[in-house]
C-alpha cells in the first residue's frame, strides 16, 4: 500500500501496489471545502497507520489509513502562523513530531491518537462498554433494524 498527498491535491491517496506495473486506486481522504490547504510534506507513523500532513494553510493533518479502505482525518491542528514546511514523527509508537516552519521547530507529543487510530472500532467499543444490546438498541432507536456495533468477546 502507498499513501501519497499528490502535489497540489488536499488529502491522501492511497493505492495498492501489489502489481508496481498497474497500481490501483483503493481510496482517497479529501480534506473537504473549496479552499483546501494543499500539503507540503507526509510523515509517517512506525506502521504507517498515521500520516501527518504539513500544509500551506500553518496545519497539521493526522489521518487514519488504518483501515486503508475507509480513511478518516483523526486530528488537526495549528502549528504555526504560516505554511508548515516539515513534519517527521518519531519514538515509540509514532507519539511524538516535530514540525517545522520558517526556521522554527516544534515538538508535539500526540498523546493516545496514534493507539486510537490503529484501532478505532476497538477503542470506541471498549469506551461504550461493547455497544448496545439487542434491548438497548429497542429502546434507543427502535425503528432502526438491529445490528451488531461492536464484535463479541
Amino acid at each position: 500500500m502507498v499513501v501519497s498527498a499528490a502535489g497540489g491535491w488536499s488529502g491522501v491517496q492511497l493505492r495498492n501496489v501489489q502489481d508496481a506495473q498497474k497500481p490501483r486506486p483503493v481510496s482517497a481522504a479529501k480534506v473537504p471545502g473549496p479552499d483546501a490547504p494543499k500539503s507540503n510534506q507526509l510523515a509517517f507513523n512506525r506502521d504507517g497507520s498515521l500520516p501527518a500532513g504539513a500544509t500551506e494553510d500553518s496545519a497539521v493533518r493526522l489521518g487514519s489509513v488504518a483501515e486503508p479502505e475507509r480513511p478518516y482525518l483523526a486530528e488537526s491542528f495549528r502549528a504555526f502562523g504560516d505554511a508548515v514546511d516539515d513534519a517527521v514523527m518519531s519514538g515509540p509508537h509514532g507519539r511524538y513530531m516535530v514540525t517545522a516552519s520558517g526556521g522554527i521547530a516544534a515538538a508535539w507529543d500526540l498523546g493516545d491518537i496514534p493507539e486510537i487510530v490503529a484501532d478505532a472500532t476497538g477503542m470506541a467499543c471498549r469506551s461504550a462498554s461493547g455497544g448496545f444490546d439487542r434491548d438497548d438498541w429497542k429502546k434507543q432507536i427502535p425503528d432502526i433494524p438491529f445490528r451488531q456495533t461492536c464484535p463479541k468477546g
